[in-house]
């Protein structure tokens, strides 16, 4: 049970919890409770894409019949489906300027379809968890890389967590 001793401290921590909160301005509890929001926002992002990328590989063996080509091609249309109706509920224009701007998103969609395409691969060759054990080195290969393609420094801390990525 409890002894005189610990309800005195308890009775003394909530004493003084009491005066403390009663110093903070109203504006500050305000903030701290918007910070609290966005933060709870923002973890639920990242669960939901955490889950998403999970779900990527189960849904690529259940579509294993279906071939990585087809994947990718239906994957693309949903999305592009998506985007389109996105734009038009939020009046966002679509419309490219220049050749520049489009070769610029042809040269990245195609990066992507390959991407996608040897991801669906991998898992039909192998198995789930070899294809997302595979992708989790992006990060890495991407820290070691960019500094070869761009005028980048190698940033130390890039590599180590691609390192932790790798390892679990």
């Amino acid at each position: 049970g409890w002894k005189k001793d610990d309800l005195l401290l308890f009775s003394h921590i909530i004493e003084n919890t009491s005066k403390i909160l009663k110093d903070i301005p109203p504006s500050r509890i305000t903030e701290v409770k918007e910070e609290n929001e966005k933060y709870q926002k923002n973890l639920l992002i990242l669960h939901i894409t955490v889950l998403v990328f999970g779900l990527t590989g189960i849904f690529g063996k259940l579509l294993e019949d279906l071939g990585a080509l087809n994947t990718v091609y239906y994957r693309v249309l949903i999305g592009g489906v998506g985007i389109g109706v996105y734009a038009v509920l939020k009046r966002k224009s679509l419309r490219l300027t220049s050749l520049k701007q489009l070769m610029q998103l042809a040269g990245v969609g195609a990066l992507i379809c390959a991407h996608w395409f040897f991801f669906f691969e991998s898992i039909n060759l192998s198995n789930v968890s070899v294809a997302l054990a595979t992708i989790s080195t992006t990060s890495l290969f991407l820290a070691l890389l960019q500094p070869l393609i761009t005028s980048r420094k190698l940033v130390r801390y890039e590599i180590f967590l691609g390192v932790l990525v790798i390892l679990g």
